[in-house]
This record gives structure tokens, sequence and C-alpha cells, in this order.
């Protein structure tokens, strides 16, 4: 049985969540004018050939717990998948040939978002309750409450590496800030962020002993070091069709920012990036200095606008394999599985149109 039914003002969340527009409802922009930083981006492309990824199949829970609103997805170690469901209010567990084992539904749980995986303890972060539950077998094994008296509409990132929480908040008149947070709810230090909601409105993540703090609407990303001075990076070779939407919005053209990228995941020494356009599945592959590497396609993609990937899981299986899980909301909700073999001899990458 799914969990209960979550109040309306999660509801609300979920939709503010999914702020901005999609290339599917975006208005039209007349102009195709991009930023310079940009016009270089598609110059890069221009000339790169995508590889193909191979097509593993979906997973598929039992008829009666089917998905309704797969929001994170997350590999375990040895390759199991975990799902968090935003409108069933729980998480759907698979071994890593993608059977079904179980679905775990627990009090407290709204618009379940998976924080991190570490051994058998997943840690999800509810933004209705405010709360990061450590999920053990059936249930929490452990409970911390992040900021209650936060506005309903703020828009909340966690991120955790098993023993520190990272705390993203953003949102309409909300001053941005990252706090990080012990397992006892303590605040050990709260930074503020510059830059407005859609600057900030966007995933965290660990890469190493950095975090990441990406924009859905802009292709950068905020490197947040345990030691030195935080930086920018702007994501080299990144092309999309709503490019031109994005410029127009930074010139004061338009009340929303288009969304650019959904989600991202690092693996190994890659970034791996969710590009968002309408039709097909997209994944920019990314080096730590922020330069495309290889761009990678669905096999035999059509054209669907209300195709909505929402999330990406990545795992490193060799030093030429990759296994990737990315959760669908739209046309219809599922977790598909993907395998991408790393071309022998690629050399087609962004450092090398920009001469480095």
């Amino acid at each position: 049985m799914p969990g209960r039914a979550a109040p309306l003002a999660s509801y609300c969340i979920l939709a503010v969540l999914c702020t901005g527009c999609l290339p599917s409802s975006c208005q039209r922009t007349p102009s195709r004018a991009v930023s310079p930083a940009d016009s270089l981006s598609r110059e890069i492309t221009a000339g790169m050939v995508p590889d193909t990824l191979r097509f593993d199949g979906s997973l598929a829970p039992p008829v009666t717990r089917q998905m309704k609103y797969p929001r994170t997805v997350l590999f375990g170690d040895q390759g199991s998948v975990v799902v968090s469901d935003a409108r069933r209010n729980s998480l759907f567990y698979f071994d890593a040939e993608g059977t079904f084992v179980r679905e775990v539904v627990w009090e407290g749980a709204s618009i379940p978002y998976l924080a991190g995986l570490h051994a058998d303890t997943v840690a999800v972060f509810s933004p209705g309750t405010r709360r990061i539950d450590y999920i053990a077998g059936a249930g929490p094994a452990h409970t911390v409450q992040t900021l209650p008296d936060l506005p309903e509409t703020a828009l909340q990132y966690v991120t955790t590496d098993g023993l520190t929480a990272y705390l993203k908040v953003t949102g309409r008149n909300i001053h941005p800030f990252l706090a990080r947070i012990d397992r006892q709810g303590r605040i050990l230090a709260k930074t503020p962020l510059t830059g407005d909601t859609w600057r900030n409105a966007g995933p965290l993540r660990t890469w190493g002993d950095s975090l990441l703090s990406f924009s859905g609407f802009f292709p950068v990303v905020d490197v947040l070091p345990s030691q030195g001075r935080r930086d920018s990076l702007v994501l080299q070779g990144f092309d999309s069709p709503m490019l031109a939407r994005t410029h127009a919005f930074r010139q004061g053209k338009g009340r929303s920012a288009p969304l650019v990228m959904s989600s991202a995941a690092p693996a190994g020494d890659l970034l791996f990036v969710l590009n968002i356009r309408p039709g097909w599945l997209q994944i920019d592959a990314y080096d730590r200095l922020g330069m495309l590497q290889h761009i990678l396609l669905e096999p035999d993609p059509g054209f669907n606008k209300n195709y909505y990937p929402i999330d990406i899981a990545v795992i490193r299986r060799t030093d030429t394999e990759y296994r990737m899980a990315i959760a669908i909301v739209e046309p219809e909700p599922a977790v598909r599985l993907y395998t991408w073999q790393v071309p022998a001899g690629n050399t087609q990458t962004a450092s090398a149109y920009l001469g480095s």
C-alpha cells in the first residue's frame, strides 16, 4: 500500500521543486541570440559526434505497486537501485539485476528526496516535514529535524556524505544559503550564497572532497571545496535549444527562466548532466574543469514534446563502462537503465576545440 496522502502544502512544494518552464511549455522567444559563451559552446558541440547508450530495460515493480512520481534515484555499491516516489511517499528497492525487492513506507515521509546512500542506509530528505530520515531495513533508524521555520515555498536541496548533511535553501524573498548539519541536527556552519532563486535552484552533489551546487536554469556549477575558495564552473560545451530563452531572460525578458538541466551525477572523473530537450534523452559528460568530453544519446531517439527526465544516477563498473539510471515522470513514470561503453581512442573533447 502507498503511504498516506500528502497534505496540499506538500503537493505545492512538489510543484515549486519543478519550477521554471520546460522546453515544451516556455513561451517562444522571437530572438535567437545567445551569449558569447553559449555561442562558443555551440561551436564546440557542432564538431562532436555523439555516442549511443545501450538501453537495458526499465525497473518494474509489481502491478499493485506502480510508480507514480519517481523523483530521485541512486545506485548502491553493488549496483542495486533505490528510487524515491514523491506521490507514493515511499522508497522502491531493486537488486543489481533490476528485480524488485521491496517498497518501504514510513510515517513522516513527504515528497521523499534521496540525499545519499551509504552501505545499507539511505538518507532521505522530506521537504514537507523538514526532516532527514536515515532508512535501514523497514523504516528510519535515525531522524534529523532540519529547519522548521522556513516558508512553505522555500526550495530545499539536501545531500549527505554519511556523517554530515548539506542543506541548500533558496526561493522567492529568501536570501539563499547553505547549511552544514550534523547527525544530531546541529548547524555546524551557515554560508550565504550569491545570486537569485534561478541561480541557486538545483541539486547538491558531493564529488570527492568537493560539494557541487547546481543551477537547473543555467549551465554553471558552484564548487564548494572542504577547504579553500568557492568557485563557479561554467560548463563549456553545453548546448541546448533553450539557450536563446535563457539569454532573453538574462536581458529581463520573461517571468521565468527555462529549465536546461534537471539533474547531474558524478562518477569517476566525469560529471554526467541531464541536458533537457523535448523529445529524447541526452546526457553530457564533463571533466573536472567543466570541459565537455562526450555527448550521449539514447538509441533510436524519437520525438515526444512531453518527455521529461527528472533525475540521473551513474555508477562506474569498470575503467570504460558506466551504468546509468534515469528517472522519468512524463509521458509515463519510469526508471530506465542504460549502459555506456567509453569509445577507445576518443579525442573529441571541448579541450581540443579550445586549443588546450
